[in-house]
């Protein structure tokens, strides 16, 4: 009797179905770095059956996620999500940069596997950052952007650094406007300019560990003003002299004279030589 329901237990766990799972293993490219270094890590994923997982994977604070590859970035900036439905085995990458301070660093992450308890990701999980900080910051997207008697000018760096410019009317550059708070995007902003002027600059970021780099000489030109727009030529005058084909006209010649006031304006009179000019017609007109 004893031995029929061992051996009727035995069947029933037979049949029990088996839970479909698989695993996650992670792995770095490096995991002895110096600061502000980037190395690439790895999770490589076994599906044993299942049909959807989640993976989250926590990055310790103060390293940066350059690229969480076909992962999503949470609001928190410290989490990469990967939800994947009918998976099949792959390697998932993603890219962080090292902080600037040195110490050990421990990467977490947990995968749950179809509606399986959420399980810890296994493999490495330690990276050493150690050495000094001897990386200056990577200076791009430099811009110019000139007005009359003032410049802007800005540029992005790949870290946390200050801010400088050195400009001048000549390639010995000769004046500074900086900026000491740390930031990846720099706006330096020059004032006191003369119109109409070709000034050269370049511009300087260092690191808080005092790394700098700068970029080569660059030109902008300042803006010059419009000259305003003068009416057409206006004379006075009380009198004037007819002539034809630049000879003297004779007496009871009829002429006719256009006098603008404006653009497609003015007015026109008509008269006899030896006649007097009108009063609306003295004083000041306006003609081509």
């Amino acid at each position: 009797m004893k031995s029929r329901i061992i051996m009727l237990l035995f069947c029933i766990v037979l049949a029990l179905p088996v839970a479909l799972a698989g695993t996650v293993e992670r792995s770095f490219s490096d995991n002895d770095i110096n600061p502000l270094e980037t190395i690439t890590i790895s999770l490589d994923v076994t599906i044993d059956g299942a049909i959807v997982y989640t993976l989250v994977e926590q990055i310790p604070a103060g390293w940066t996620i350059i690229d969480s590859g076909t992962g999503t970035i949470q609001p928190s900036g410290e989490e990469i999500r990967w939800i994947e439905f009918s998976p099949e085995d792959t390697v998932l990458e993603y890219l962080v940069q090292a902080p600037v301070s040195g110490g050990s660093y421990f990467f977490e992450g947990t995968v749950a596997f179809d509606d399986n308890p959420q399980q810890e990701i296994i493999g490495e999980t330690q990276v050493d950052v150690s050495g000094e900080d001897t990386t200056p910051p990577i200076i791009t997207d430099i811009q110019a952007t000139p007005s009359y008697t003032s410049a802007g000018i800005s540029w992005t760096t790949n870290e946390n650094s200050d801010s400088r410019v050195y400009y001048g009317e000549t390639q010995d550059l000769g004046s500074e406007e900086s900026e000491t708070n740390l930031v990846t995007y720099h706006s330096i902003n020059l004032e006191n300019l003369n119109e109409n002027t070709i000034y050269y600059y370049k511009v300087e970021s260092c690191d808080a560990s005092e790394n700098c780099d700068d970029s080569t000489i660059n030109t902008f030109t300042t803006l010059e003003t419009e000259q305003e727009q003068t009416d057409d030529l206006m004379v006075n005058y009380i009198r004037g002299i007819i002539t034809l084909n630049n000879n003297p006209a004779v007496a009871g010649t009829d002429y006719q004279v256009e006098v603008l006031s404006g653009v497609n304006q003015g007015f026109i009179y008509q008269g006899t030589v030896d006649s007097n000019i009108p009063e609306d017609m003295q004083g000041n007109g306006y003609y081509d």
